[in-house]
């Protein structure tokens, strides 16, 4: 049966979902039913732009309008190549004097839409259509020979991925999707939309690319969130976040150096609540940037503090979120921290982390800014994210926190071992500091002072305490 492209709203897509339930039903055939998530799709048009990006979504809606397959060659190279020179061809005409510009664009966009954007495609047991900006549904009969729909799910995957590799393109996306199935996770449209949805969820959580069906556990992780979203603001005003210190030591004569701020949450309902599950909520609902204040004064009285019994070299480091930094008040905030508690801003160094939404992607005059008042900046867990040594040097920074997920497997054969001995002696070249994080065991403290490591953290050498538990007389003499 050839494929039939139709342009009905989301609603009507919605009801082409229910009629491939229908016959799901009619024949016992079980029914796949996916969201691809296009990665970083928005940044084609504001690179590339909209002419590009139409044409991109024609090539999506050709290529699943001819069932998914998952030959690339599906493709002919010349459309492929006539694809690039249209949206090149549009892009100058919009931009000639007179030429209506982004009115025309509008309009192209709209016209690319009527391939697939918010509309469907009907072929023999497959239904695609695009229900948001930058995500697709589609849905699958399954035969016998697919056990748990994974094939018929990568080879969506593999559709959509393909049609954006076309030749001539340079832009390469990846896709996101989470799926569901009937009947096993639900019996009405509404049910397997919505379960693919929560699928989808996580496996943006995971990082890029990833495929994730749902599960049970899925609703009851979506419960939790949202019940720990709803107790954000109340923890905050009665002061059920709290902080602990893991010490920092400088390798080359074992002296403490000073303290990371570890975020801790006693939740009254549910209690100790992990940051790893906690803070890319709060970072989903903007909740990150008065808890980062929150955290960052808290961080500097504590230091502040310590200072009156004689610990004036100690430094303090706090984690800074990427939502923060996107702040252009951020640097005079941190300015009034530093006056109220009058700690020198040398004592102060903020680890950044990678902005996974946006990555390689830093606020240049907002780390300037705060470099220019003292503060130090390092890179967080260097190694898991895209960051490069050639990218640093663009970057007004101090050092680099080497991640645990290198460190932990320096004491054995492994590339971990070769990456981390590269990267302190070219970090060094280019005149930062190294810390090394989740030091474990005696073997790889040694490996890393010999390699000439500047700092070191880790359980080995001394695990998160509550400030208050902290040995003032001991910490002068160390």
């Amino acid at each position: 049966m050839q494929a039939v492209i139709e342009t009905p709203a989301r609603a009507q897509a919605f009801a082409q979902l229910e009629l491939a339930l229908y016959q799901a039903r009619a024949s016992g055939k079980r029914l796949v039913v996916a969201v691809i998530h296009l990665d970083w799709f928005y940044r084609i048009n504001e690179t590339k732009g909209m002419a590009y990006g139409n044409e991109m979504i024609r090539a999506v809606a050709e290529r699943l309008a001819a069932g998914g397959q998952r030959a690339a060659s599906a493709y002919p190279e010349q459309g492929a190549q006539s694809t690039v020179e249209s949206a090149n061809r549009r892009e100058k005409e919009a931009s000639r004097p007179g030429s209506g510009g982004e009115a025309a664009l509008e309009a192209d966009s709209k016209h690319a839409k009527s391939h697939l954007s918010r509309g469907a495609i009907r072929g023999a047991e497959m239904l695609a259509c695009q229900i948001g900006e930058n995500d697709f549904l589609l849905a699958q009969e399954l035969d016998r020979s697919q056990p748990d729909g994974g094939l018929a799910v990568e080879a969506m995957k593999y559709a959509v991925e393909s049609a954006c590799e076309l030749e001539g393109m340079e832009s390469r996306l990846t896709a996101s999707v989470g799926a569901s199935i009937y009947p096993n996770d639900g019996r009405t449209s509404e049910q397997l939309l919505s379960r693919a949805e929560t699928a989808l969820s996580r496996a943006k959580a995971q990082g890029w690319g990833k495929i994730c069906f749902y599960s049970l556990e899925d609703t009851e992780r979506l419960n939790r969130w949202v019940a720990i979203e709803a107790s954000m603001r109340t923890a905050l005003y009665e002061r059920q976040f709290s902080l602990s210190c893991q010490p920092i030591y400088r390798i080359s004569d074992g002296k403490l150096r000073g303290f990371e701020a570890l975020l801790r949450w006693n939740h009254p309902e549910f209690g100790n609540i992990a940051p790893s599950e906690f803070l890319p909520v709060a970072e989903q609902n903007g909740w990150i940037v008065p808890i980062g204040e929150w955290v960052l004064r808290e961080a500097c009285q504590m230091l502040s503090s310590m200072q009156i019994y004689g610990l004036e070299q100690l430094i303090v480091t706090v984690n800074v979120s990427p939502l923060q930094l996107k702040d252009p008040a951020f640097p005079s905030m941190v300015a009034n921290v530093l006056n109220d508690t009058g700690l020198s801003p040398a004592c102060l160094e903020l680890e950044i982390k990678e902005d996974k939404q946006n990555p390689c992607e830093q606020p240049l005059e907002v780390l300037t800014q705060l470099r220019a008042q003292g503060v130090r900046l390092v890179i967080d867990e260097f190694g898991t994210g895209s960051f490069s040594l050639a990218s640093l040097k663009q970057l007004p920074i101090n050092g680099l926190k080497i991640s645990p997920a290198f460190t932990q497997h320096i004491d054995m054969p492994s590339a971990e071992r070769h990456i981390v001995e590269m990267v302190i002696a070219l970090a060094h070249k280019l005149g930062l500091e190294i810390t090394a994080s989740g030091v474990e065991y005696i073997e790889q403290y040694r490996l890393l002072q010999e390699w000439g490591c500047d700092y070191v953290q880790g359980f080995m050498l001394g695990k998160p305490m509550k400030p208050d538990e902290l040995d003032l007389s001991s910490l002068r003499q160390s």
